[in-house]
């Protein structure tokens, strides 16, 4: 099946490979424990004890999921669209001494993969890119074995501010796993905390704070952060951290794509971002 958003995603995502961007770096610094952590297993109610478990990591790609399950003693097969981002697999297999399968392709066609063959299959976020998400859930009931596990993750259109409470409430929905802040009121939700996502200051390593174990609100109360272009007006400002805890509004500074660990920006000190990944954690 190599039409248009085939060509599309292969050509992006081996343009992401060439460029080094984040999910294409293999995680070359996992040992049993991180390889758990990383992969939080426990919270998913999925046995740490791999042993033997049969786990396809459905176009997943880039030689991070594939080496901490091989290091959990799974049997792991790694499908993706990208050559480069398969050779990321290897190259972590090799490193760790662990053996895993590649297999090229679209995540929409898995008839090279036989039926009820696989325990778990893991699918990072990559479904938003394919137009009929329908597709690839036919494909994945179809070689996950009986008792197995589909663990997905997905962008969701209630983080953009999408769906609002006219569209969610009397929709019928019953349950709906979101990130906070919610863009619509809670009142009349009934809200259950799931996991707790610490934010953190990503910085020039010679920043003064940067050698810092954390840090609070005040120690970079006079610092512009980055405003990333595109995000809804909710996330920005509560990433940026915007108003600050005393009211006051945070010093807006350069606009960029994405608040991600990869723009050379922060490493020159042009930069500051507030950012999911834990650099200097702060409460």
């Amino acid at each position: 099946m190599q039409d248009e958003v085939y060509r599309y995603n292969e050509e992006r995502w081996e343009a992401l490979v060439e460029a080094e961007a984040l999910f294409t770096r293999p995680m070359l610094d996992l040992d049993v424990e991180k390889a758990r952590t990383y992969l939080g297993l426990e919270r998913l109610g999925i046995p740490g004890d791999l042993t033997g478990r049969k786990v396809l990591c459905l176009a997943g790609g880039g030689g991070q999921q594939s080496a901490a399950f091989a290091l959990l003693g799974a049997d792991v097969t790694v499908f993706d669209i990208s050559s480069g981002q398969l050779e990321r697999d290897r190259l972590a297999a090799e490193h760790y001494g662990v053996g895993i399968r590649t297999v090229h392709g679209d995540m929409r066609d898995l008839s090279g993969l036989d039926d009820s063959s696989f325990d778990l299959v893991w699918h990072p976020y990559s479904l938003t890119f394919v137009p009929d998400a329908r597709i690839v859930f036919r494909e994945v009931a179809r070689v996950v074995g009986d008792g197995g596990r589909y663990y997905l993750m997905c962008a969701n259109p209630f983080f953009s501010e999408v769906v609002g409470s006219p569209v969610l409430v009397p929709s019928g929905i019953d349950v709906l796993v979101a990130r906070t802040p919610l863009p619509i009121p809670a009142d009349g939700l009934d809200v259950t905390v799931l996991y707790d996502e610490p934010r953190a200051l990503l910085l020039p390593a010679s920043h003064p704070l940067a050698g810092k174990e954390s840090v609070t609100a005040a120690d970079f109360a006079d610092e512009p952060l980055v405003a990333c272009a595109g995000m809804a007006a909710l996330w920005t400002g509560f990433w940026r951290l915007d108003p600050r805890p005393n009211g006051d509004p945070a010093l807006l500074g350069r606009a960029s794509s994405c608040a991600t660990p990869e723009h050379p920006d922060v490493a020159q000190g042009q930069r500051k971002d507030l950012v999911r990944r834990p650099v200097v954690p702060w409460p």
